[in-house]
């Protein structure tokens, strides 16, 4: 399995419901899913119906004996980001690399004044970077909006009244936005960053490369 990212790929697909889209063939001067992609690869897709207002936009897993795609995680669509429940008629699907994949999305949530379960500020699903502030020492036991492959930079400003502490495998957040870390807690100190991945096969928030720790700060 590998993560797919190529230029010029369409084809249709005429199947309605949530479910899998079977592939038609590769629409003019475009390639077809199949010539980039093997088995149980994965890409993010733009489906969108010919004639009607219906779209989404996603992180899908290509199925080749159909071949078709399955949807696996839905990011944004014209169904307030949940699975479209697309109507009969011809939909064009691509092979994109959407917005939220770029890496100069920075967003400034407001002041964080209580610890943050499920943190989902207005606007993440937009960003890669968040610059972090804060009241007091604050935890986060899990962040929103993951998705395969998702990288995210926690960075808090040197303004901040104390670390974020990000609490490893916290029950207080929903599964699929728990941090796997390598430490019990990771500290976020005012001026420090933390790169974050979600990985697939955990289906957690993991660091990249050595997290920032407290443990040798006198400061706290």
């Amino acid at each position: 399995m590998a993560h797919i990212c190529a230029d010029a790929v369409k084809e249709t697909a005429t199947n309605s419901g949530t479910g899998n889209l079977t592939l038609a063939g590769a629409v003019s001067t475009f390639q077809a899913f199949s010539a980039v992609c093997a088995n149980n690869d994965t890409f993010f897709y733009r489906i969108a119906h010919q004639t009607l207002n219906e779209w989404e936009i996603g992180y899908g897993t290509f199925v080749s004996a159909t071949p078709a795609i399955a949807r696996t995680t839905v990011i944004e669509s014209s169904n307030a980001d949940a699975a479209v429940n697309f109507s009969a008629g011809t939909k064009d699907v691509l092979l994109v690399s959407p917005a939220i994949t770029q890496t100069w999305g920075t967003l400034a949530p407001a002041s964080i004044t209580s610890g943050q379960n499920d943190y989902n500020p207005t606007g993440l699903k937009y960003a890669n970077i968040l610059t972090l502030t804060n009241d007091n020492v604050r935890y986060i036991t899990g962040l929103a909006g993951g998705f395969p492959g998702r990288n995210i930079t926690l960075h808090v400003l040197e303004t901040a009244q104390g670390p974020v502490i990000l609490r490893d495998e916290s029950t207080s957040s929903t599964a699929a936005n728990r941090f796997s870390l390598p430490a019990r807690r990771v500290f976020i100190w005012p001026g420090d960053s933390v790169e974050l991945f979600y990985d697939v096969n955990t289906s957690r928030w993991d660091t990249k490369g050595a997290p920032v720790s407290a443990v040798s700060r006198d400061d706290f």
